[in-house]
């Protein structure tokens, strides 16, 4: 009889001051309802996110933008048969709208607490693990956005991926992908070794519509 194939054991670390324990590694659940592709139906992406539950994973991205909203509902159908004390879900607002290729922020604490109230309502949870700021604006100060509720609040700036400042990480995609080329595999798979290898303070949240740790 062969002998049973078994997942291996994702290790947990723990977040900021709060100490917020997650998995090592989490999935980013915005390609679940087709930002990039055709979105999959409840049942598959409910099955995507259970899968990802038994294979150790604990830590599952969204925000409100991502849908919209249809991936937090998504989440929320999937947390119904999940131990909701067993995962840690993490949320992002800010991003108001789209215009003209434009994002538009709203960082105000106002704003900041209607977003956060919509999305426990479309997740169907008392709380949120982790929510933070998906863009971040000129007009409002941090300590403002801060003074709201929120227990723990990150930010997210991503605006300069290929600025001068940031030819480095630039130069080391390019290396990454080249060395996926060499060995035939996706680009993604060196980058989140080298992460998970060398980076002991980051926690990677791919997203994809699958998933495996093949």
């Amino acid at each position: 009889m062969e002998a049973e194939t078994r997942a291996p054991e994702v290790p947990r670390v723990k977040l900021g001051s709060k100490k917020l324990e997650v998995s090592r590694l989490g999935l980013g659940c915005f390609q679940l309802t087709g930002l990039f592709k055709a979105p999959l139906s409840d049942e598959e992406g409910i099955a995507v996110i259970k899968q990802a539950f038994d294979r150790g994973i604990t830590f599952f991205d969204t925000a409100d933008r991502y849908g919209p909203h249809k991936t937090e509902i998504l989440i929320g159908k999937a947390l119904k048969q999940l131990p909701r004390e067993k995962v840690r879900v993490a949320s992002k607002f800010g991003i108001v709208k789209l215009e003209c290729g434009v994002l538009k922020t709203n960082g105000k604490p106002e704003c900041v607490g209607a977003c956060c109230e919509a999305s426990l309502d479309r997740l169907g949870v008392e709380y949120i693990d982790l929510y933070y700021q998906y863009r971040v604006g000129l007009t409002v100060r941090i300590e403002d956005n801060v003074s709201t509720e929120l227990c723990i609040i990150c930010f997210l700036i991503s605006s300069y991926r290929f600025s001068k400042d940031n030819l480095e990480h630039t130069i080391l995609h390019i290396r990454g992908a080249n060395l996926a080329a060499k060995h035939g595999c996706n680009p993604a798979q060196p980058a989140l070794a080298w992460l998970l290898h060398h980076r002991k303070d980051v926690v990677p949240i791919p997203g994809n519509q699958k998933f495996s740790f093949s």
